[in-house]
């Protein structure tokens, strides 16, 4: 080792705060957030399938809209519904729910 002009024989480095690598920060950065948003629309998918009650391939059309019509109510209500309309016109569900969607149109045509 050779000595510096102060006499010392250990010469310390440091570095020079002001050099900061930003294309390593920012190569870090994206890929944090690549990582962040893959994670986020992956998990997304998986609960959005989980917490729905029943698959959208299986609904009907003609649960769908009645659905639609009646989405104010509450899933118990709108079950409620179609099992007074299959009592009342002594049918199955889907034309139970027609039969719903039907009378709510009359109603509304009604009221104008």
């Amino acid at each position: 080792m050779q000595a510096n002009d102060s006499g010392s024989i250990i010469t310390i480095m440091t570095a020079n705060p002001t050099a900061f690598d930003w294309g390593l920060m920012l190569t870090a950065l994206a890929s944090a957030l690549a990582v962040g948003f893959g994670c986020h629309f992956a998990l997304s998918r998986i609960f959005r399938r989980h917490l729905s009650h029943e698959p959208s391939s299986t609904i009907s059309a003609t649960e769908r809209s009645f659905r639609n019509v009646y989405a104010i109510m509450t899933e118990d209500r709108r079950q409620g519904i179609i099992r007074y309309y299959q009592e009342k016109h002594e049918c199955g569900r889907e034309e139970a729910m027609a039969k719903a969607i039907d009378d709510r149109q009359r109603e509304i045509n009604r009221l104008r």
